[in-house]
């Protein structure tokens, strides 16, 4: 009986295995919040290899970037200008498109211009993680930006769900808000009806006064 419970002691508190590292499956994200946080995420490593590429081994490059709301990004050293003429005219010398990046002034001025995008793209990794933190402390989350166009099915009746919680509190807090005006008139109607009942009888016990004097 002792070894049967040591044993089953032992199982109970024997820690998993770990699965090391899992591969990330390469497919488009269903969820639209968690699709802007990844493609926020994935710009600015792109942004920063691209950067360190040109800066370590002087490459031309650029960098353009097009959200799935149309919005483009994009990251180039030198101006993107110049390496996109140069993409074009695929047998344009390098000295005939007045390249720079040889040039000590305008290297600096470049790396600062990266150390400036780097530092953007810093900003806009805090503004996620606060987001995704603010998430977790809600779960709807900002369901009302959503477009719908771009939901499925699950999405979908996620939507309607937190609709209907939401409905179901601002019903509840209107609730408690009612109930807490009609406590604030009834109380306010009892004090002023002591406040009259009390004005009464001292203006009666002063006229009384006066007809004994």
């Amino acid at each position: 009986t002792i070894t049967l419970a040591t044993t089953m002691t032992n199982n109970s508190i024997k820690k998993k295995e770990s699965k090391g590292r899992q591969k990330i499956e390469i497919k488009k994200i269903e969820k639209v919040s968690h699709r802007q946080v990844t493609f926020s995420k994935r710009r600015e490593g792109l942004f920063k290899k691209a950067g360190e590429i040109s800066i370590l081994c002087g490459a031309q490059t650029a960098v353009i970037v097009f959200s799935e709301s149309e919005k483009a990004y994009s990251f180039s050293n030198p101006d993107i200008e110049i390496v996109l003429n140069r993409y074009v005219n695929a047998n344009s010398s390098f000295e005939n498109q007045g390249s720079t990046i040889d040039d000590p002034h305008r290297f600096a001025d470049r790396n600062d211009e990266y150390n400036e995008a780097l530092m953007e793209l810093e900003e806009e990794k805090k503004i996620a993680k606060e987001i995704k933190e603010t998430k977790k402390d809600n779960d709807i989350g900002d369901w009302w930006n959503m477009p719908i166009d771009d939901m499925g099915i699950e999405e979908l009746e996620e939507y309607v769900e937190a609709m209907v919680v939401f409905k179901r509190n601002v019903e509840k807090k209107m609730s408690g808000i009612t109930m807490d005006a009609l406590t604030a008139m009834a109380s306010c109607g009892e004090l002023q009806n002591r406040a009259s009942g009390s004005g009464s009888g001292s203006g009666a016990g002063y006229f009384n006064g006066l007809e004994g004097g």
